[in-house]
């Protein structure tokens, strides 16, 4: 089975726990004999440009950007209109990526600070996924307020 791994930091480059564990379970699941590709955040490199490479037999795409961890922008809408392009590039990224490695399953791990964009692009192009939920980016925005104000995904 091809299964494509969406992690928004990923080793060497991590912060606690959750990228660790998805690390353990690409390479557990690349020994049983799965093709594993990690697709994750440039987080930790000191380019923009993409980068690819190979950890435990596990293909290692840091393609896309990081929009929680480091300094914090202000709020407000230009702000906002700033983040679109990104993660517009984000989402053409992701979608590439699913025609050149053409998964049979998405797996989810944090995706805190990733662009939140991409999480429905596979129900659209009929790829089934799968989440692994530790923590509360699945419903951070719950604390928002008013359900008007929180993103549409």
């Amino acid at each position: 089975m091809k299964i494509l791994m969406v992690s928004n930091l990923y080793p060497p480059y991590y912060v606690g726990g959750y990228e660790l564990r998805c690390a353990l379970v690409a390479a557990g699941l690349r020994q049983a004999g799965h093709d594993v590709m990690i697709l994750t955040s440039r987080f930790g490199l000191n380019s923009t440009q993409p980068v690819e490479h190979e950890a435990n037999g596990v293909r290692v795409r840091r393609v896309l950007g990081q929009y929680y961890l480091g300094p914090q922008d202000p709020v407000g809408w230009p702000y906002f209109l700033a983040m679109v392009r990104p993660q517009l590039c984000d989402a053409h990224n992701f979608n590439r990526i699913l025609d050149e490695f053409t998964p049979d399953l998405i797996n989810w791990w944090s995706v805190m600070g990733l662009t939140k964009a991409i999480l429905s692009i596979p129900r659209l192009r009929g790829i089934p996924d799968v989440v692994c939920v530790e923590d509360d980016w699945l419903i951070e925005e719950k604390t928002r307020g008013e359900l008007g104000e929180r993103p549409l995904w």
